[in-house]
């Protein structure tokens, strides 16, 4: 069992242990992706710094989620301003995709696009 309550015993042999995450866990992962609605992605990095020390699944949603919407919002930017404003409709699929991926995460998926490891 792990000296820290809020990280379950570790098992497996992957460089980063897979294992079922907290309640609580899956909460700050799925604000990690939904924070791009109300801070516009920024939280996200700010919930990876809280997290990469104690929590391998927070950690990796929270680094995926930063990505995204760093550079998610950056193409998005882009080509908005090469199409007149047009191309920012596209920011509806990124917010769309933020929130499966914070669906994924509430459910305990290590990534939303595979199954659950056990």
């Amino acid at each position: 069992m792990s000296d820290n309550p809020f990280l379950p015993a570790k098992r497996g042999s992957d460089s980063v242990a897979r294992y079922d995450p907290t309640e609580r866990e899956k909460q700050m992962a799925a604000l990690a992706h939904i924070s791009i609605v109300f801070s516009m992605g920024l939280a996200a990095p700010i919930i990876w710094l809280l997290f990469r020390g104690s929590s391998p699944f927070v950690a990796r949603h929270a680094a995926r989620a930063s990505l995204t919407h760093i550079l998610g919002g950056a193409a998005v930017a882009l080509l908005g301003s090469v199409t007149c404003g047009l191309g920012y409709i596209l920011a509806l699929p990124l917010v769309g995709f933020s929130v499966w991926e914070a669906k994924s995460a509430w459910a305990g998926k290590w990534d939303a696009f595979k199954a659950k490891v056990s």
